[in-house]
């Protein structure tokens, strides 16, 4: 079931998926660089985090201000470039193409649970006041009883319950806090996870479209030349090294062309379907379900096919060629292929003959050898004193 020909041409077959999937990956990061969906992505759970109402009213002026107030906090403006305004926090918000501007596309957990205790204790815009020595200290005591300043009750509740688990340590609630945000990061990173892969899909399908990339072709293609490769191999073994028999044998094989690419213009596909020419309905469907499923495979990621590569590998390792042995029922019935010492019909005699109890083994290159028996030797003459 599982030959060393059909574990040649899925080894084959996993080899493209592998490149195919690291091409559409590399595009993926080239549309990622103009895009920065991973800024929008994140911008969406921020506002989701720190709001009260949904994205909708976004124009809300508290909730604007607020998500404002956020990226130009100290601990926040210095991850991304330029300053947060609310014509660019509503331009992020509301666009479709999940485009993220300038704002960051990373913010540690710790630098967002600072600043989300600083601005519940000294407020939420930063000002010459709220940046006074008169301010009050950072403490929990002074951020449970200045909690009024965050205007998002959800978020005054998450502040207020990692106050309370944190029995007095500030520390304590500072890791509940990047708990809960951690949490949140989480989702995002599915969400941008599943945007990823129909990019990436698409990408893949737009390459094997355009390339003509048809699995069923390749792997009837890449069987079909492996069974040639093995003619080829038997008649060099079962005959003198003739360079002509050998380009006979080769030639009598039909190999097509590697099917990649489109060899016929659309002209002739269009006229084609229309006739019982060689696209036929029958098979337009075959090539539509074969680049399909290139793209497919593609869009699994090449980490999935390393590691299915490596599996088969290693099945491949644990099963013997099929020239490395002779079955037993062969060894009995006497159907053995013995090679002859000239070509055939020349009245040559043969290496060796299945007649008589000689047993037989496969030596170098598939060279049957005959095992003479020690009863069979000669008697030898003389001795030793």
């Amino acid at each position: 079931m599982f030959g060393s020909e059909l574990i040649e041409v899925i080894i084959a077959i996993v080899g493209l998926y592998i490149l195919l999937s690291i091409v559409c990956s590399a595009i993926r990061e080239i549309i990622e660089v103009f895009q920065r969906s991973k800024s929008y992505h994140l911008h969406r759970m921020i506002v989701d985090l720190l709001v009260e109402k949904d994205d909708k009213d976004i124009s809300d002026g508290s909730n604007q201000s607020m998500i404002c107030h956020f990226y130009n906090h100290p601990e926040i403006f210095c991850l991304f470039k330029g300053k947060s305004s609310l014509e660019k926090i509503k331009r992020v918000t509301q666009n479709r193409w999940r485009l993220g501007g300038d704002l960051p596309s990373y913010i540690p957990a710790r630098n967002f649970a600072n600043a989300i205790l600083d601005m519940a204790v000294r407020g939420t815009d930063t000002n010459d006041h709220n940046t006074s020595a008169s301010t009050p200290a950072l403490n929990l005591l002074n951020a449970r009883n200045s909690i009024s300043n965050i205007p998002s009750a959800r978020l005054r509740r998450a502040i207020l319950l990692a106050i309370d688990l944190a029995d007095g340590d500030y520390n304590k609630a500072i890791s509940n806090l990047e708990r809960w945000y951690d949490t949140a990061t989480q989702r995002v990173s599915e969400q941008y996870k599943r945007q990823t892969s129909k990019i990436i899909l698409v990408v893949a399908l737009f390459i094997s479209g355009i390339l003509n990339i048809n699995t069923i072709n390749l792997i009837d293609y890449i069987y079909r030349q492996d069974s040639a490769n093995n003619i080829v191999k038997q008649s060099a073994v079962t005959t003198p090294p003739d360079i002509s028999q050998v380009a006979t044998a080769s030639n009598s094989v039909d190999i097509p062309r590697v099917p990649l690419g489109w060899s016929i213009g659309w002209a002739e596909i269009k006229a084609s379907l229309t006739s019982n020419g060689q696209f036929k309905l029958l098979k337009l469907f075959s090539n539509i379900a074969g680049i399909l499923l290139t793209a497919f495979a593609a869009s699994l990621g090449a980490p999935f096919w390393f590691d299915l590569l490596s599996r088969i590998a290693q099945l491949r390792s644990s099963i013997p060629p099929r020239e490395a042995y002779v079955s037993n029922e062969e060894k009995q019935n006497g159907q053995l292929s013995i090679p002859q010492t000239s070509s055939p019909g020349s009245g040559s005699t043969p290496v060796g003959s299945t007649d008589g109890d000689d047993e037989y083994e496969e030596g170098f290159d598939g060279v049957v050898v005959v095992e003479t028996k020690d009863k069979d030797l000669p008697k030898t003459l003389g001795g030793v004193k």
